[in-house]
């Protein structure tokens, strides 16, 4: 049986980065997030960080992903001292995005619950 919730089962919200890189910076993006940025906002709290490319069509050519548990956690201290101080590396990296574009996006819910079901399948 599914099951509605009325909150949402990791963070409440998710803040979207997207950008365009020179053929050139985009052999550098993957390891800059996963050395620099995915670690420095997971230590501050952050759930989840994710990263996609284009595949074909328009639009940017990358995504970036991070899941945080409220809204209120991209205006709070703790991530805005990441911003506000950034490594060179980091600071050298975004000079490098072209059109970038910032979102947030909250949670409005209800979501409805994932139930494990006969052999190891997820169900929603």
């Amino acid at each position: 049986m599914l099951e509605v919730n009325h909150i949402p089962d990791n963070g409440s919200s998710m803040l979207a980065v997207f950008c365009d890189l020179t053929i050139e910076d985009q052999k550098d993006f993957l390891p800059w997030l996963e050395e620099d940025m995915f670690p420095a906002r997971l230590n501050i709290g952050f759930k989840s960080c994710a990263s996609y490319n284009l595949i074909e069509g328009n639009g940017s050519d990358f995504v970036t992903l991070y899941e945080v548990q409220s809204l209120g956690d991209l205006y709070d201290s703790p991530y805005q001292n990441l911003r506000n101080n950034r490594t060179k590396r980091d600071a050298d990296y975004h000079k490098k995005f072209q059109n970038p574009m910032r979102y947030s996006l909250a949670w409005v819910g209800p979501e409805v619950s994932k139930k494990r079901l006969g052999l190891g399948r997820l169900f929603i």
